[in-house]
């Protein structure tokens, strides 16, 4: 009895310190106010920690997840008016008269073309990191070998050109799976650290791994050993039970999105582009 009350009682503390949690994220954000660039940079980081608030809740609360949510949809709605009203303020009276010919933007669309030229010097910048070598090459854009001049680690990373991500009507999509890799943490499958924006890309740091991919390892050896193969199954089937437990889907798997670590293990690449 003494058992079960002490884990009530421990139930209860996390319930009330998840509620403060977004209680202070959303008074936060209520109280922006300013519309420069500034603004949209503070709720892009409450919007992290409002990820990181409902993921890491210590008890299974429907109310802390759905009060949680509901808090997100109302930071999205404000980083979208927001964008609307700086976008606003840089317009000349000369050119207020809309064009006929252009088709109306929808918000994610709108939301990366007013993304700051110039980010503030306490936010991560493509100057931070000395360029490598080109890697590979996508649809939207390639991914690099690059050091952080800070530290001397390595990462591999993907710049998304934001004018192909518009042309070709991928922003929902890219910014939804960059937001399920914020999320992800497991041996298995490679690590998102973080992302951040110029004018016209999106930067997104992965974990760099030098062993290449499985497509390249079974051209070169033409196939696998037996252990070898038994090994790399059950890594791929512990990833894929994690992500189905996230209720994450992979809808491309093969030998090119399976990376080879240091370590001779393989990690699922979920970002395609």
């Amino acid at each position: 009895m003494a058992h079960a009350y002490l884990m009530l009682q421990n139930d209860s503390f996390a319930y009330s310190m998840g509620i403060n949690k977004l209680v202070d994220i959303s008074r936060a954000v209520a109280n922006i106010n300013n519309t420069d660039y500034s603004a949209l940079e503070y709720l892009l980081e409450r919007l992290e920690d409002l990820n990181y608030a409902i993921q890491d809740r210590k008890v299974d609360a429907l109310v802390v997840e759905t009060f949680g949510r509901r808090i997100e949809k109302l930071l999205q709605e404000k980083y979208v008016y927001l964008c609307g009203q700086i976008e606003d303020e840089k317009v000349e009276p000369s050119n207020t008269m809309p064009d006929e010919d252009s088709p109306e933007e929808d918000d994610a669309v709108r939301s990366l073309r007013t993304s700051p030229i110039n980010p503030s010097k306490d936010r991560t910048s493509i100057e931070d990191f000395e360029i490598i070598k080109p890697i590979s090459r996508g649809a939207f854009g390639r991914v690099f070998l690059a050091r952080k001049r800070a530290t001397g680690d390595l990462f591999a990373i993907k710049v998304l050109k934001k004018a192909d991500m518009i042309c070709k009507n991928a922003v929902e999509s890219i910014l939804a799976e960059r937001n399920i890799l914020i999320s992800v943490r497991n041996p298995f499958v490679v690590r998102f650290f973080y992302s951040f924006t110029c004018r016209e890309n999106l930067y997104l740091v992965m974990e760099y791994l030098n062993g290449g991919d499985l497509y390249s390892l079974l051209r070169n050896l033409g196939c696998l050993d037996e252990d070898m193969a038994r090994v790399y199954l059950a890594e791929l089937v512990l990833a894929l039970e994690y992500l189905h437990s996230l209720n994450v889907i992979h809808r491309d798997l093969k030998p090119d999105n399976l990376l080879i670590g240091p370590d001779g293990h393989i990690k699922v690449n979920l970002f395609e582009f």
